[in-house]
């Protein structure tokens, strides 16, 4: 892969992160159940599990649930 395309894919997941830090609730779930993630909250121990399916030909590697249980 050339330096450039490595540059512009870095530059590229900067601007996807920067996004998801700025959006609202609904649409980070949504972003998340796009990628195939499943987040699950413990805030007794303040700390999140994600879990994410790499099969992209599974059924079950899109439409994970994304749920938040405790304080946020």
């Amino acid at each position: 892969m050339p330096r450039d395309e490595i540059a512009r894919l870095a530059r590229s997941i900067s601007d996807l992160a920067a996004a998801v830090r700025q959006a609202e609730a609904a649409d980070k779930a949504e972003i998340y159940r796009w990628l195939g993630l499943a987040l699950t909250c413990d805030s007794g121990k303040e700390k999140v599990l994600v879990e994410m399916n790499l099969n992209q030909h599974s059924a079950a590697t899109r439409g994970l649930p994304v749920g938040v249980r405790g304080g946020t």
